[in-house]
């Protein structure tokens, strides 16, 4: 026991934190999740009572948030004191292309700059030194996975576990509000706000942390692991999909209709396997949505809102508003995480990635970053057989077309879950190119540069909201 004890190094300490991180933002309804908050609205027709879950519930909001902060900042205040760890993490940065070093550094210059002219410039500068922050996190974890490739593993029952235990507290909780003594129609309610917002106060917040993982639980099949870790990766799926259905979240059918029509130009081997288990899993999700609503839930439950629907959510007109904005604020945007305060839809963010960056950078920042993107997609397409027949990296592949795929329409970046969530899929991607120590080590001057900025991140995250607390997150 000792011996194993000794043989962990600060890198495992990290990487376990970060990784039992994302399964406490994931599960922290452990605390108590409320569906019922009835609240008086009188009106000029009379008296309404209404279900107020957002107020009940938004304490769970801010936590996933402070847990996140305050994590991540731990992670690199551990990642400052160690020299090793640095040298790695500047190895790789040296490693990138020019054009990509360049476009990185002026990217976060130009978004520093926008802060000074946000409308929130504490939240701003908050949230380009996040920014930041995602970016050293994701370098350390594609270092440790090259080095220590087995830790995969870890990470997936990690996420599996997590994903059980959600469904298990689920199905619970949806069982147990049948003997509510209210009657049916207050059982209804309580199970109408489980299956719409449990865990999050937005269903989509959950969402597109699944369309990072639905991937990465496919490794079983890939990896030759063991049996039991196939039926655990199997029965997270079903819930997966169980949890989509209800939420009729479109998106993710799009993410695998994307996914299935790429697989069968470029690899119709992977296709077959992965249609496969994509397709029982689903299959299996809809026969339990079937028998929770025909077995468990009230009469008032019995349908459930249709992933057919026709219309657009209101997208194309968040999409033109935050096109019009980074028009109107275009050298400076009007500051990360500010669009919520210059908004006039109730959408609260552009829900598109790029508009994000368009909006809320400026287009100078906009075009470091389309520079970076194109350029990395080039070099994704130059080594595409290598990907695809190098497993895991075939599904860490997966992982990011479906993230991506989500964050054009959704922006999962927004949410604390999808923030840490990324930390990863971009980590394992970046595992795939491996990197050899250069001959000469990076030079004390750019270790301490380095630890400056993590400093300064640290400072940003946690200090500043001190000083100057912000509006909103």
């Amino acid at each position: 026991m000792l011996q194993y004890i000794r043989k962990i190094q600060l890198d495992d300490l990290i990487f376990y934190f970060l990784s039992i991180l994302l399964f406490t933002i994931f599960l922290i309804p452990y605390r108590e999740y409320v569906p019922m908050n009835i609240v008086i609205n009188n009106i000029s027709g009379g008296t309404k009572y209404l279900n107020d879950i957002i107020s009940a519930n938004k304490n769970l909001f801010f936590e996933r948030y402070a847990l996140l902060f305050y994590g991540t900042s731990f992670a690199l205040l551990l990642i400052l004191f160690n020299k090793r760890i640095l040298q790695e993490i500047l190895i790789r940065i040296l490693n990138f292309k020019k054009i990509i070093r360049i476009s990185i550094i002026l990217f976060f210059i130009f978004g520093f700059i926008s802060t000074a002219f946000a409308i929130s410039p504490s939240i701003a500068f908050k949230g380009v030194s996040f920014t930041l922050a995602m970016l050293i996190l994701s370098i350390f974890i594609a270092n440790y996975i090259q080095q220590k490739p087995e830790k995969i593993k870890h990470l997936f029952i990690i996420i599996l576990l997590s994903i059980i235990f959600y469904g298990g507290m689920l199905f619970l909780q949806l069982s147990l509000s049948n003997f509510s003594i209210y009657g049916p129609t207050v059982a209804g309610n309580i199970q109408e706000v489980l299956l719409f917002t449990y865990n999050t106060l937005n269903p989509r917040f959950l969402d597109n942390y699944f369309s990072w993982f639905v991937p990465f639980l496919l490794l079983p099949w890939f990896m030759n692991y063991r049996p039991v870790l196939k039926i655990g990766a199997f029965l997270a799926l079903s819930i997966i999909w169980f949890v989509v259905i209800n939420h009729a979240f479109r998106t993710i059918f799009l993410e695998y209709i994307i996914i299935f029509i790429f697989l069968a130009i470029i690899d119709r081997r992977l296709l077959v396997k992965i249609f496969t288990l994509i397709i029982l899993s689903l299959l299996v999700g809809s026969l339990i949505n079937l028998g929770i609503h025909d077995i468990v839930l009230v009469q008032e439950n019995k349908s459930v809102v249709t992933i057919l629907r026709d219309s657009d959510s209101g997208r194309l007109l968040v999409w033109r508003e935050a096109f019009i904005i980074g028009l109107e604020h275009p050298i400076t945007g009007i500051g990360q995480w500010n669009y919520l305060a210059a908004t006039k839809t109730t959408a609260g963010y552009p829900h598109n990635l790029f508009l994000e960056v368009w909006s809320q950078w400026g287009i100078p920042a906009f075009i470091c970053f389309m520079v970076v993107v194109i350029t990395s997609v080039k070099f994704t397409f130059n080594n595409l057989k290598n990907i695809l027949a190098n497993k895991p990296y075939n599904i860490f592949l997966l992982m990011l077309i479906a993230g991506m795929i989500d964050g054009m329409l959704n922006a999962m970046f927004k949410t604390s879950l999808g923030l840490l969530g990324s930390i990863f899929v971009f980590g394992l991607c970046m595992s795939f190119d491996k990197i050899k120590e250069f001959s000469k080590k990076p030079l004390s001057s750019q270790i301490l540069i380095l630890r400056m900025i993590i400093i300064t991140i640290i400072f940003s995250i946690i200090i500043i909201p001190l000083i100057w607390k912000p509006l909103w997150i």
